[in-house]
């Protein structure tokens, strides 16, 4: 179930000073995770289910954080023709989910639409936002909360970053405040095939004088392998991503033990 104050644009009503940003594509055929396609392991409307589901345990984690904190929920979705997808995806969550805006990304490459998303956070007149994708779905309350806790440090410098540091070299979360402009074009990048991202944060970061702080390592699910280290997780915490567990063993990809 979701409450939402609206279903389009960038027009929210403040309640609150701060909020978590979903930055997702829709699940739809043949845009989402792709890399998980390969023969023997997913075709398409397998990885498709998939990341529905890993999508479904980021929001009621993010939702659930936001309720619990008073913060408010954005959901920064592409493409345009996805959002009655979006909201269905919401609709059917087993938690009441309260989503203060559903906003378009804008922009042709993915560095551009990051920027637009914080923008246009930042525009409704938020004080912090906190980003986390929709492929990280054994992502924890306790990494938005030490999120959260770096950028409302009042000793931490106004011009702070806060990075997720994730297991394949990239970065699973970004947090910033008002005001600390960051230029995202150009750092989503691999080298030799190896996520070079978080190195190339920082080093721009530390070009535009931004400070920046890190949270506890964790991963995002992009290839075959990351499905191996999720499952392991999974097997070692019943309670975590009910959606993604119940998914991967429909698809045979995790025992029902």
């Amino acid at each position: 179930m979701v409450v939402r104050d609206h279903e389009k644009g960038a027009q929210a009503i403040m309640k609150t000073v701060d909020c978590i940003i979903v930055f997702t594509k829709v699940p739809l055929a043949d845009k989402v995770k792709t890399r998980l396609v390969k023969e023997g392991f997913l075709d398409t409307p397998q990885a498709k289910e998939l990341y529905e589901a890993f999508l479904s345990d980021v929001l009621e984690t993010a939702g659930g954080y936001a309720a619990d904190n008073c913060l408010d929920l954005v959901i920064s979705y592409t493409p345009k023709e996805g959002l009655s997808k979006i909201i269905s995806i919401t609709e059917q969550l087993n938690a009441t989910l309260r989503v203060a805006s559903l906003i378009l990304q804008e922009g042709t490459a993915f560095d551009q639409r990051i920027g637009d998303a914080f923008r246009k956070a930042f525009d409704l007149g938020y004080t912090n936002a906190v980003m986390i994708g929709g492929d990280s779905p054994t992502t924890r309350k306790q990494h938005l909360d030490e999120a959260f806790k770096i950028l409302r440090e009042p000793d931490k410098p106004k011009e702070s970053l806060v990075l997720g540091p994730s297991s394949d070299g990239g970065v699973y979360l970004i947090g910033l405040r008002k005001g600390s402009a960051f230029d995202f074009s150009g750092i989503f990048t691999k080298k030799a095939g190896d996520d070079i991202s978080l190195i190339m944060i920082e080093n721009k970061a530390r070009e535009m004088s931004l400070h920046t702080f890190k949270t506890s390592l964790h991963y995002d699910v992009d290839v075959p392998e990351d499905v191996v280290t999720l499952r392991e997780e999974l097997s070692k915490n019943p309670d975590l991503a009910p959606h993604t567990r119940r998914t991967l063993k429909r698809l045979g990809l995790m025992t029902s033990s």
